[in-house]
């Protein structure tokens, strides 16, 4: 077994490796030595799933032991670990590469979604830990199984009153602000319920020392909304215009950097985001925010809310293969990928003979596809740039509350809404409402236009930037058109950043 870490993060205590926090059922505390202290009493493999289905944060262990190696992440996969055959660890795949062999399934899933499947990264030989799993290597070969998940039996489900639920929030708070003590909590606010119920919950808590800024681009409405909570609640908020020339130079104005930010978030597993990058070095030049700043986004409590079950349309009593179809034409937009369809076909009949309810295993997909990967991937801007982050609507007592809901309180975000409204109207503060359901004949149509009209037509007609995303890739549009030897078929920059990561990794510079 070898083991490269190449983090700063990281503490070790002889033959235990640790990085990030967790609080344990009584509510105590962990990180550096006594984290390492938390996991110093597994024995075995059954010992690790106990204290890991107790361990209540952000972090990833290993733990080397006489003929057995474990490791493991926690729910979000907040410090990934990539791993080979041969026994090899790390935080950094491009430590591992030796080989650019692809995994072909990978980029099936990776070209429809953004993100490979979980458990894989691009290439073939280099594995990643799924979010919630464990992995024990012993007699040269990988065993991995997961400790967590988001699915549910109809007799495990529990309602939740609005009282309960805010003594449970609370609580959640509590934990955060003691855990960052008197430090700079950093908010990206946007106008939208999660980010702006962050900050009313951080008023509750009393917590002064808080700064929020809002990205805008080209037909941007998130400023008003975000500036009106900020302003109520007397938060300092700042904007980051990315048409502002200076900010839009910063992105690229050190190359070396800009090499090693995507290659860190790309980890061979997932494209990288332009405008929180931009944005944080634009911050950092007008030291608007303090070094030692602690990170906190609102990723996802709309979806453990429930809200990509009615986007998609999803019913009570959906079956496997309705299921596939949403996910594939949806939600995901995955179209009509043989490799993905029978995953997905697979994944869906195991969860209904098992008895979960299709809703939940729906949600379960959600979480370990799209929200480990392709949204709380993002945080990793943050660490590149040397700060903290918290992630509260990823407590294990919200994780716990939201995955054993009955549909009803599911349906439309009912509970998530409701309870959002209680806390907004003592500010003042108006609920923003879900996105309307998305319907199979519309998203077919979708298709149908993109496959016949051409990426240049469908890029005027839509106009708005309002992240500055468009500007931002610019320079991305260029490289990706100049490595095809002709113009790309990309019609927005999510699929253009996909498509030049993919470039990347086919160069031999993922």
């Amino acid at each position: 077994m070898k083991l490269i870490l190449n983090s700063e993060k990281w503490f070790s205590c002889g033959h235990i490796h640790v990085c990030g926090y967790c609080y344990d059922d009584a509510g105590n505390l962990y990180r550096e030595k006594r984290l390492c202290d938390y996991f110093a009493a597994v024995q075995s493999p059954d010992g690790f799933f106990q204290s890991l289905r107790a361990a209540n944060g952000l972090f990833s262990v290993i733990i080397e032991k006489p003929g057995m190696t474990l490791i493991a992440t926690d729910r979000v996969r907040r410090y990934p670990l990539f791993y080979t055959s041969d026994g090899q660890i790390t935080d950094t795949p491009n430590a591992l590469v030796h080989s650019l062999e692809r995994d072909n399934e990978a980029f099936s899933f990776y070209n429809a979604s953004g993100a490979v499947l979980p458990g894989h990264t691009l290439l073939k030989k280099i594995k990643q830990l799924p979010a919630a799993s464990y992995g024990i290597y012993s007699f040269d070969k990988w065993q991995v199984q997961q400790y967590a998940d988001y699915l549910c039996t109809k007799k495990d489900e529990k309602s939740i009153s609005l009282e309960r639920l805010d003594e449970v929030m609370i609580s959640v708070f509590q934990r955060l602000v003691e855990s960052i003590g008197d430090r700079q909590i950093v908010v990206p606010l946007t106008a939208g319920n999660d980010s702006r119920l962050i900050l009313c919950m951080l008023h509750k808590m009393g917590y002064h020392n808080v700064v929020c800024y809002t990205v805008v681009g080209k037909g941007s409405s998130e400023w008003e909304g975000a500036n009106e909570a900020a302003r109520r609640l007397n938060y300092k908020h700042y904007k980051v215009d990315i048409y502002d020339e200076e900010a839009l130079q910063l992105t690229f104005a050190d190359e070396d950097k800009w090499e090693r930010y995507y290659r860190y978030v790309g980890s061979y597993t997932n494209f990288c985001w332009l405008y929180d990058y931009a944005a944080l070095l634009f911050l950092e030049k007008k030291h608007l925010i303090d070094s030692d700043a602690v990170f906190v986004p609102g990723h996802s409590a709309d979806m453990i809310g429930g809200s990509h079950l009615y986007k998609a349309n999803v019913q009570e009593n959906e079956n496997a293969e309705s299921l596939v179809n949403k996910i594939m034409f949806i939600n995901f937009e995955y179209g009509g990928s043989r490799n993905v369809r029978t995953t997905l076909r697979d994944y869906f009949n195991a969860c209904v003979n098992a008895k979960y309810t299709p809703y939940s295993a729906y949600q379960n997909w959600v979480v370990q596809h799209r929200q480990v990967h392709n949204i709380l991937n993002s945080i990793r801007v943050y660490d590149f740039l040397g700060y903290d982050v918290r992630l509260p609507f990823w407590d294990s007592a919200l994780y716990e509350i939201f995955s054993h809901l009955p549909y009803a309180e599911l349906k439309k975000s009912c509970l998530y809404l409701d309870y959002v409204q209680s806390v907004f109207s003592s500010y003042g503060l108006s609920v923003s409402m879900q996105k309307k359901q998305i319907h199979w004949p519309c998203v077919a149509m979708k298709r149908l236009l993109k496959r016949v009209v051409p990426a240049e037509w469908i890029n005027r007609v839509h106009k708005s930037d309002p992240i500055g995303e468009k500007l931002l890739s610019r320079r991305l549009d260029l490289e990706l058109t100049h490595w095809l030897g002709h113009p790309h078929s990309c019609t927005n920059s999510n699929e253009l950043m996909l498509q030049w990561y993919e470039m990347r990794v086919l160069q031999g510079r993922g």
